[in-house]
């Protein structure tokens, strides 16, 4: 399952707060989460912001390629965690580092 606990879509590389709920999830079932990290080129028009989500991906599928860069990183063991603030915050900080990870390379010359 694939979730985005920023619950919300912007513009630019700054990881928003996460909700708490997937990690609620993860926690009960003993779930791995897998943190992921998504740059796609500055300036590509890809953000998701202030349009319906057809009208993106119309616009996304009718222009050109766009370069992404996905980083994965290592899976956090929720059972680790004293609970879902604390695997929240250790996985947003691993999602921070990859999307970081991830804008170096895809904006690299």
């Amino acid at each position: 399952m694939i979730v985005f606990p920023e619950g919300t879509t912007f513009d630019g590389d700054t990881v928003r707060p996460f909700q708490a709920g997937a990690f609620i999830a993860a926690l009960r079932t003993q779930a791995p989460i897998v943190p992921v990290g998504i740059a796609h080129a500055t300036g590509s028009g890809a953000a998701f912001v202030g349009e319906p989500f057809t009208r993106h991906l119309a616009r996304i599928a009718g222009g050109g390629a766009t370069r992404v860069v996905v980083r994965v990183g290592d899976a956090v063991a929720p059972g680790e965690h004293a609970g879902a603030a604390s695997v929240s915050k250790v996985a947003r900080q691993a999602v921070q580092r990859l999307v970081d990870e991830a804008r170096r390379e895809v904006d690299a010359p």
